[in-house]
This record gives C-alpha cells, structure tokens and sequence, in this order.
C-alpha cells in the first residue's frame, strides 16, 4: 500500500473510533482476523470523484456490537438485534471515508460516496484480503479490524 494512503487511513480509523465510539486502537496482526471471524461483518463503501475506489473493513460481530453499544451509549448486551450492530459498522465506514478522502485529497476535492452495504464475512472473502499487500489490520479493545483500500487512478 502508498506509504502515505496507509498513514492516512490508519490514522483516520484510530481518530474515529476514539472520537464516536470511545475505543482505542493500534496496529495488529492480519492473521488474528480469521481467529475472531465467527459471524464476522464485512463492509464496503465506493467513492468517484478525481480517483474512484473503495474501502472494505471486516470486523468480529463482537466487536461490532460493542462499536454499536459505545455509539448508542448503552451495554453491550442491550445490544437487541443484528441489524444495530451492522448500521454501527457502515455507519462507522461512512465517516471513516469522507474523513479518510478529505485529509488524503484535501478539502477543495469532491467525491460521491456510495451507500455502505454490510454482508457475512466469508472465510475466503477475508483470507483474500489479508493476503493483498495493501490490506493491514489494527487491534481494537482486542479484536482485529482489517482494512483494505483499493484505488483506482
């Protein structure tokens, strides 16, 4: 991965989460991934504008239900259903790539950002991702969240 799309994606992720979610996070092992995917989430985000690409994150279904609990300020375990979980993590993604695309291209830059879509992490979706170059994981409270950045020029 660009040395400098790497700075910037981690740190706006590291950013993010402290400041929406009060969760802490530093860089982890891309292997822990597949150790914690039991009804793991993946989710992907598009954006076009000077450059077109996407951002893909998967993350345990633990540590997505602890995300949803810290942003709706209650237990995990009230944590009701699936779906809570799921809008945490797009939602999550969604303010992680408008950030990610105004501090790597700057404010002065336009892009359309698609709609964040959330789906099962398959164990051969996320081996895939681990095995690109590009992809890199962080620890967060403990769990791993794998990101992979793909842009197109």
């Amino acid at each position: 991965m660009n040395k400098q799309i790497n700075e910037t994606i981690s740190s706006t992720i590291m950013t993010t989460l402290e400041n929406l979610a009060f969760m802490f996070s530093d860089y982890g092992n891309k292997n822990d991934v597949l150790d914690h995917l039991d009804n793991g989430l993946m989710a992907q985000i598009d954006f076009y504008g000077i450059s077109s690409g996407n951002i893909k994150i998967i993350a345990s279904r633990s540590l997505c239900n602890l995300l949803a609990a810290n942003i709706l300020g209650i237990e995990p375990e009230e944590i009701d259903s699936e779906k809570k979980s799921e809008d945490a993590l797009k939602e999550t993604l969604n303010i992680i790539c408008g950030r990610f695309l105004t501090e790597y291209y700057g404010e002065n830059e336009i892009f359309t950002i698609s709609t964040p879509v959330c789906c099962l992490a398959a164990k051969e979706t996320a081996t895939g991702i681990i095995e690109n170059d590009q992809s890199f994981a962080l620890n967060i409270e403990g769990n791993p969240f794998l990101t992979l950045v793909s842009i197109n020029k």
